[in-house]
This record gives structure tokens, sequence and C-alpha cells, in this order.
């Protein structure tokens, strides 16, 4: 069933099927019926059809909507067709628009009479649809090209459109069929119509014009249409802004002189916000507003259209902007990819070294070896864990040492260690290496404690040995394909043999670090003989005092 709809504006009839139509025609018609039928038959061949009940309002019908081919019945009231032919053709707006003169009265002389009027070819009523189609196809082919020129002339006729517009209003109504041609089209549903069309329109670039005459408003929408952009308008540089503040555009073209708002103060706006100021505007002027452009270019316009806008300049000034556009979205783009990047390789330095490492080689892109005085070297070590390796598969043997290993590493974060490496089941860390610690050898103890505990808890609950030592390293890195940073000297190797020496689930310390923590702990000593250097004295802490 065909639903009407009424409304007391122009007299459109639109057909609902999303086709886009083949060419806007006028049909100028006074009697309701053939009106109505022609009407009909033309929107099934695909045309936009605009109606006209007279001669005068045809003539308002015709500025305001300007279309491809205008049908004139030639006996209309109020003003006839030859009358209103003659108006169109004396109309710089509308002398190039394709006429046709319909008459059911065939007289001899009709033809070389509606001719002489302007009128640029002749049917007869009743119709013969593929006829008079013929003959709209033809003239629209020697009119192609003519509807810019038209348009163009829209800028000129600005005071009597105006004007025109007050005229009286006519009946609007439109045809709009309950299902759509396409859902009878096997394999396409009106769904997929939604989606193939949502997907087009997302794809579109979106440009906000901004004029406070619709007329300007209306000629640049339709040629940016024409052009494949999605348009969105506003009416005064208040209105603009506020589009601007909360919908994605891709340029603006800019008039200068509106109320409330003006040109300037929007670019002002958007030049001094950071999420605007590169969204590309073009104003738009008259010719003697020469001073004013070029404070526009001065405020950071990126370019300007003389008014009236030429179509070839438009769409030639409209790209370059929305080309230089692409190009920023793209390197914003990749500055953030190569900022992702950099992230995560620097994510991945300082998993291999310490912060103050990371921070030196980002800025030398090397790091300087240097000695380090008052540093506690501690050493970690599984009881064991050999044997363990060969009892269980390899996969239980990681998985257990990795989430060791990361505990060991919350431990050594909790009292500002610096983890130096692992190497097998052995851990090693350092305090008051490159972070400042008040007493590097308590913060150990505390650490190693914390160790003992961890290891214990987890499964499948090893016992660790911890060994402390106190003294000067060397820091340094090595290799040039993998990477490693490395602490070298005697205070290493000290620390290694006191761990390798102790008691398993303890934290031992050598002598020399014990006098660091003897007033706040209680130990228990031994001698042990260590190849190379001979007696040396560990103490096995046992509590705090």
């Amino acid at each position: 069933m065909t639903e009407f709809q009424l409304s007391q504006t122009t007299e459109i009839i639109t057909l609902n099927d999303g086709s886009e139509p083949m060419a806007k025609v006028l049909l100028v018609e006074d009697n309701e019926l053939n009106r109505t039928i022609l009407a009909r038959r033309l929107k099934k061949r695909g045309f936009e059809i605009v109606i006209a009940e007279d001669g005068k309002i045809s003539l308002q019908m015709a500025k305001e909507e300007l279309p491809d081919i205008i049908l004139m019945d030639l006996s209309l009231p109020v003003m006839d067709g030859w009358e209103a032919t003659k108006n169109l053709k004396a109309n710089p707006l509308t002398c190039d628009i394709p006429v046709i003169a319909l008459t059911a009265h065939a007289m001899s002389g009709d033809r070389e009479k509606a001719i002489s009027a302007g009128c640029d070819d002749y049917d007869t009523k009743p119709v013969e649809l593929p006829r008079l189609i013929s003959k709209i196809n033809s003239l629209l082919e020697r009119s192609t090209g003519k509807t810019e020129e038209r348009e163009e002339r829209t800028e000129f006729e600005l005071g009597s459109l105006e004007t025109s517009l007050q005229a009286p209003a006519v009946t609007t109504f439109q045809l709009l069929p309950s299902v759509s041609a396409k859902d009878h089209v096997e394999g396409y549903s009106h769904s997929d119509h939604q989606i193939l069309t949502a997907e087009t329109e997302s794809s579109k670039l979106c440009v906000l014009v901004v004029d406070d005459i619709q007329t300007n408003r209306d000629l640049l929408v339709r040629r940016l249409e024409k052009q494949g952009h999605k348009v969105v308008t506003a009416v005064n540089g208040r209105e603009a802004l506020q589009i601007l503040e909360n919908r994605d555009i891709d340029l603006v073209l800019l008039d200068i002189m509106m109320p409330e708002v003006d040109g300037y103060q929007v670019l002002k706006e958007m030049k001094s916000d950071t999420t605007l100021r590169h969204v590309p505007v073009i104003v738009v002027s008259a010719s003697q507003e020469t001073e004013s452009v070029v404070r526009c270019i001065e405020m950071g316009a990126d370019d300007y259209l003389p008014k009236p806008c030429d179509a070839v300049l438009l769409r030639a000034r409209v790209s370059a902007s929305l080309g230089k556009k692409r190009l920023h979205d793209q390197e914003i783009v990749y500055r953030k990819q190569v900022e992702e990047e950099r992230k995560r390789a620097e994510d991945r330095l300082r998993a291999l070294f310490p912060h103050p490492v990371v921070q030196e080689m980002k800025a030398k892109d090397s790091f300087q070896p240097r000695r380090y005085e008052d540093v506690a070297v501690l050493f970690t070590d599984i009881v064991g864990f050999t044997p363990y390796c060969e009892e269980h598969p390899a996969e239980e043997v990681v998985a257990h040492l990795q989430r060791l290993v990361q505990a060991f590493e919350q431990c050594c974060e909790k009292f500002r260690l610096e983890k130096i490496k692992t190497v097998g089941d052995a851990f090693m860390a350092t305090a008051g290496l490159m972070t400042e610690v008040q007493n590097p050898v308590l913060s150990s103890v505390q650490c190693g404690l914390d160790m003992i505990a961890a290891a214990k808890e987890l499964p499948p609950h090893w016992d660790v040995r911890v060994g402390v030592h106190y003294g000067t390293v060397v820091a340094g890195i090595v290799g040039s394909r993998q990477y490693s940073f490395d602490l070298w000297g005697d205070t290493v190797n000290l620390a290694s043999r006191v761990e390798s020496h102790g008691y398993p689930g303890s934290v031992n310390l050598s002598s020399h670090a014990w006098q660091l923590i003897s007033h706040q702990c209680r130990g228990e000593s031994r001698m042990i003989e260590v190849k190379g250097k001979g007696t040396l004295e560990i103490i096995r802490f046992k509590s705090f005092l």
C-alpha cells in the first residue's frame, strides 16, 4: 500500500527505495490527475520529481530547486506556459535549463510558438512515455556541464531569491512505498542495503559549511556532496564551534561576516584549541573583502575561495586541504606507532638493565663503565635444584622457577635492591649500586629473609641460601649482539662464596658486611676455608635485636 504524507511546502514526489535519481524534473501541470500519473510514471523510471501547479510558482521552483529539465504545460492558470518559459529564459539563473512544452491541444503553429517562447522541445498529450523520455534524455545530454554554470549564478541572485521565497507556498506530498524495490531482488535484503550504506557514509570525509545565508550553504552542500563528501552546516560561528566540539570534522568552509560569532572568532577559537588547530579552514569571501581574507590567512586559515565559488576551484582547493588533513592524520598515527614501539623497546631494556643504566643509554647510546663504592651484593641459590631438574619435566621446572624469580623481583623492589641477573637457579642483586639506600647491608638482609619465606611458600617449597658481602664493585655492559649488564670484583666473588658455604634457609653474611648491622642483629659465626682466600668468617643471621 502506498502511504501519502502532506505538508504545506513545495510539492515533491519521492520514491523511498534507496536508489539515486537519474535527474531532477520540474513538472508544471495544473491538472491533478495528469500531474499525479505522469509524476509516478517518471518516478518509476528513476527521475526525481518536483511539482508546480501554475506558471508563476514554476518560476520560484526553478530558482529554488535548479532542476535538470522542466516539463511545462502551456495552458496554466495565473501565468500560462508561454509566459513562464519566457521568464525562465530571461533569468540568468534558469536560462540554461531545458524546457519541454506539453499541450493537449495540438493546434497548428503551437510547436513554433513554444519554440519561439524559448522551449527546447515540444510534446503532446496524452503523453507517450518512451517518446517523452527519449526527448528528456536528448536534452539532458545537450545540457551536460551547464548545471554547474547555473549554480554559479546563485550567488548573484541572493537578493531577488530572498524576495521570491516570500511567494505563496504550495502543497507537498510524498509517495512512500511500504516495501522497497530492492527487497524483491534475490539475495539482497533491506538490512544488507542499510549496512552497505552505513559503511559508505562512514568512509566519507566530513566538511563543515559555515554561512548565515541559506542559499550559499545549499550551493556549497550540493557541490560538496557531488564530490562524495559528507556535509554538515552551521548558520553562525557559535553553532559551528558547538559542532566542532562534538563531531569529527575534516575541513571547514568558513564565511567571515556572520551574526553572533563571526568567522574571525571561530578561527581564533579553533587555532587556540589543541584538538582543533590542525583542522584545515578555507575562508569563503566576497572579492571585495581582500583585507579580511589576508587577516584570516595571518590568523591561520589554510586557503580562501572568492564568492561566487568556481566549481573547479572549489574541488581543487577542497581536495588539497583534505589531502593535507589526511597526511597530518597519518603522521599522528605513525607518531603514535613509533612511540608505542619506542616504549616497548624501553620496556625491554628495563627488563635487562637497571633504570639509571637505561636512562644513560637513551641519552648517550652507551653506558660508561665505572667503579662503585659501598655496595652490598646479594646472591641466592636453590638447595637441591640439580637433582630436582633431573626428576621433573622441563615445563614444570621452568614454570616453578619463573614464579620464584618473579617473587624475588618483588622482594627487591620492596627493599630498593636492583636485580642484576639470574644464572641458572642463582639470583644476583645489589643494594646501594645506583639507588641510594640508607643501609645497603640491612636492606639486603631484609630482602633475603623475604626471599627465603617466598621460596618456602611457593610450590615446590624450595629451600634457598642467601649470601651477602659489602664492598667495591665495577659495573658495565658487555656484548655487541646480546648485551649484558654485569658486576666484577672481589666483592662479587666473596658474596658468591658466602652464599655457597652458607646454611640452607638462612641469610649468611661476610664479617665485613656483618659489622654494619651487628648493633641491630644477632648472629651465629663460623669459620670456612675458601680457595685462594684462606680462612674466612661467615655469620648466619638469626634475629633482629
